[in-house]
């Protein structure tokens, strides 16, 4: 009879950690979303800070090497090569005088994870006395978790916003 007794307390609190588990491995998750959170904003701060600061160097770091932009109106443009020869003639005759990046939305998902942002930017050229522009965007960047435990982009999709009225 002890035996018997024994065996159902056993069986009883195995039964109970079957469903307290879930509940605990939850926790543990969103912790782990927490920071992966902060992380990728920690990147998209990055981007507006490598990109005012037109450093080429620091900013593809923050890609993927296989990473893929998807502007709209153009096919998509895979690796840094294709994205620089995209960007060059921006980079080199236009600066990023103020942008405002606003994140909108993250989701984790294990090693994925992506970010809906809108983004405003207000530009003038590198040479002449030309007038400052504003241009309006919405982006997402998917983000891929590295094995280093870093977050990089490795899809960028984006358009412009239309002017507000």
């Amino acid at each position: 009879m002890k035996t018997r007794s024994r065996s159902l307390l056993v069986a009883g609190w195995l039964s109970l950690g079957v469903f307290l588990l879930p509940a605990f491995a939850t926790s543990a998750q969103e912790i782990d979303v927490e920071t992966d959170i902060a992380a990728i904003n920690a990147v998209t701060e990055q981007i507006r800070e490598t990109y005012i600061a037109r450093d080429w160097d620091l900013f593809s770091g923050l890609f993927t090497e296989d990473a893929i932009w998807m502007p709209s109106d153009l096919l998509p443009l895979t690796g840094k090569a294709a994205w620089w020869s995209f960007v060059e003639q921006f980079w080199d005759s236009t600066a990023i005088v103020e942008m405002d990046l606003v994140s909108e939305e993250i989701i984790v998902a294990g090693d994925w994870a992506y970010e809906r942002h809108t983004e405003i930017t207000v530009t003038i050229p590198t040479e002449g006395d030309g007038e400052p522009s504003t241009s309006r965007f919405k982006g997402m960047w998917l983000f891929h978790r590295e094995a280093d435990g870093s977050w990089k982009i490795a899809r960028y999709i984006w358009n412009r916003n239309p002017a507000p009225k």
